[in-house]
């Protein structure tokens, strides 16, 4: 998951709540954060950066989980940046601020007399219940060159130990060995899922249908979670075929996993 940070104009307004229907009562708010770079002269300026972050700001603790320590979260693991000595940046301020002084240093280094960059980090809430908090990180950016870069991260978190959800974590059986027979129960299914989507016969070649798998073979993306009605994975452009394939969002149905997913796991 990607980690993101003086201009002129800083919003940090509330634009809207939600109220989830099991928990009936307001458990957060979603925030906006827009900052611009000093070189922003006007809504036409041909030499600017500018970064919008919209974000959920829990008002009431989940689970065992605190308002404070669901929003560290949020600040620390999906609005930061790494820099490339391990060094990580956390927090909407410290996130933005990179942004702008790296194109500064654009602007600067490579004597550009024009160039916008732009980057949009759109942090929402899918699926929220008692036990499990769902969210789906998209981020969409411009720094130059010929494309821009998208991407979409997914998350269940635990409410009760604060952890990240595993497939093995809802995959049914008590063993090792048990829920290694699931996830090869859960591959062949979304495979189905995935030839149905792509509108694929069963003996297709995926090489040849332009999807570039290990070994030629169909894998469940790492990148998933937990929802109301069933799970979804989702597939980054680059991540399995060339950049001018679009991404796939693979979603199937608790209905058809009823002999791998233990749903008591998700929805008690």
């Amino acid at each position: 998951m990607t980690c993101l940070s003086s201009g002129m104009l800083l919003i940090n307004n509330i634009v809207g709540q939600e109220i989830h229907e099991n928990i009936k009562k307001v458990s957060y708010i979603t925030k906006n954060y827009i900052k611009k770079s000093a070189s922003c002269q006007s809504d036409n300026s041909d030499v600017c950066a500018t970064i919008h972050i919209s974000y959920p700001f829990f008002v009431s603790p989940l689970g065992t989980r605190s308002a404070v320590q669901l929003n560290q979260y949020i600040s620390e693991e999906h609005i930061c940046y790494t820099r490339t000595n391990d060094q990580k940046i956390t927090g909407i301020a410290n996130f933005s601020q990179k942004f702008i002084d790296d194109y500064s240093d654009y602007i600067q280094n490579d004597q550009a007399s024009s160039g916008n960059w732009e980057q949009n980090k759109k942090i929402e809430v899918i699926f929220l219940n008692e036990n499990i908090l769902s969210l789906q990180d998209n981020e969409d950016s411009y720094t130059g060159g010929a494309h821009s870069f998208t991407d979409k991260r997914l998350v269940s978190l635990d409410l009760n130990t604060g952890k990240i959800l595993k497939l093995s974590d809802i995959l049914k059986g008590s063993k090792t060995k048990n829920k290694r027979q699931s996830k090869q129960k859960l591959k062949k299914i979304a495979e189905q899922y995935f030839r149905q989507l792509h509108t694929l016969s069963k003996r297709a070649d995926l090489a040849q249908a332009g999807f570039e798998f290990e070994r030629n073979q169909f894998s469940l993306s790492k990148n998933f979670s937990v929802l109301k009605q069933g799970i979804v994975f989702y597939y980054n452009r680059d991540e399995i075929a060339t950049y001018v394939v679009s991404t796939t969002r693979l979603f199937i149905p608790y209905e058809a996993l009823v002999d791998v997913i233990d749903i008591r796991n998700i929805d008690p």
